[in-house]
This record gives structure tokens, C-alpha cells and sequence, in this order.
């Protein structure tokens, strides 16, 4: 967001927890045009007062799909609920289970619905796999698949965090494959 509004007269702010809100807080009370947060501290800000929802147009709810499985829609419902009805809501998911489908027919008017072509997850030219190993072979197991395919092959590893990406890059890069990492 800082990079996309640096030349325009946009001023945001992160709202997350795990760190002292009174820099969020006032940040919040000179204003800011874009907030970008997550559901639980930006209900505690709610509550003590230092955020406010009458002004806003646009929600984006992004990686829903995650916000449920990790049990954050309760928290997604109040701050819905608190939000003016007129704003356009913007919902991003890799999937949408019957539960996320029920919240965006629920929170949203006149839908537009993106998807897959057909609905498909895959290509026919992509096979998926998957095995089971421990935490800590999987950067082995990893690379005895890719020692296994044919030169051609190309793989795309994805990992839960920032730190998983770098410390498996840290450990392929010693290996004689061609590697890129890329994480926000």
C-alpha cells in the first residue's frame, strides 16, 4: 500500500497485535485513509474508541479462507456489522468452503463472483502430489524429489512463513539447482 500511494495523498497505517497499540492509536487519531489490519486489534481498537467506521467505502477481506480456518470469522461478523452497509466489500480466497460462501452472500450486494475457468484448481499439465514426513526432513525429502525428476521439471515450493521460505533457500542454494525465493 505505501508503495502503490507514495505519490498520492494517501496516508495508511498497519494495525496488528504483538506490539504496543499506543503508536497504532495515534497513527488512527490523525487519520489515516487506508487501514490495513487484522480482525482482533482492529477490534480492540474498536472498543477503546481510537477507530472508527462511519467513513469507510471500501472493505477488502483478503485470504478469507485462512481468516476461517483460523477462527477469525466471529471477529470478521462484528466488524461487518459495524461497518456503513453502502461500502463495496471485496472478498479474496483461494477457496471458498460452504461456511465463507454463506459470510459473502450474507455481507455483500449484487456479487460479482471471479473464478477458475470451470472451477478448476489445476491444469491438466500440473500433477500434485503430496507425502507425509516430518518437520524436520523436509528439506531432504524436498530435495530427493527434485534429485528424481527429470531435468525439465519445474517445482514450486510453498511455505507457511517469511523465515521457512529463507532457511529452505539457505539450504537448497548449497545444491546444484537453479532456486528463487520470493516472499512479500
Amino acid at each position: 500500500v505505501q508503495t502503490y500511494s507514495k505519490h498520492l495523498a494517501l496516508r495508511s497505517t498497519c494495525i496488528y497485535g504483538g506490539v504496543d497499540m499506543k503508536a497504532q492509536t495515534a497513527e488512527l487519531r490523525e487519520g489515516r485513509e487506508i487501514v490495513v489490519a487484522t480482525p482482533g486489534r482492529l477490534l480492540d481498537h474498536v472498543e477503546q474508541k481510537s477507530v472508527h467506521f462511519n467513513q469507510v467505502e471500501v472493505l477488502v477481506l483478503d485470504e478469507a479462507d485462512r481468516m476461517l480456518d483460523m477462527g477469525f470469522i466471529p471477529d470478521i461478523k462484528r466488524i461487518l456489522n459495524t461497518i456503513p452497509g453502502s461500502r463495496q466489500t471485496l472478498l479474496f480466497s483461494a477457496t471458498f468452503p460452504p461456511e465463507l460462501l454463506k459470510l459473502a452472500r450474507e455481507y455483500t450486494r449484487d456479487p460479482v463472483e471471479v473464478a477458475t475457468a470451470s472451477g478448476l484448481k489445476t491444469v491438466d499439465s500440473i500433477d500434485q502430489c503430496w507425502m507425509k514426513v516430518s518437520e524436520d526432513e523436509h528439506s531432504l525429502a524436498l530435495i530427493r524429489l527434485i534429485e528424481q525428476s527429470d531435468l525439465e521439471d519445474v517445482f514450486l515450493v510453498f511455505c507457511d512463513r517469511r523465515e521457512d521460505v529463507d532457511r529452505l533457500m539457505r539450504r537448497l542454494e548449497r545444491m546444484p539447482f537453479s532456486i528463487k525465493a520470493l516472499h512479500g
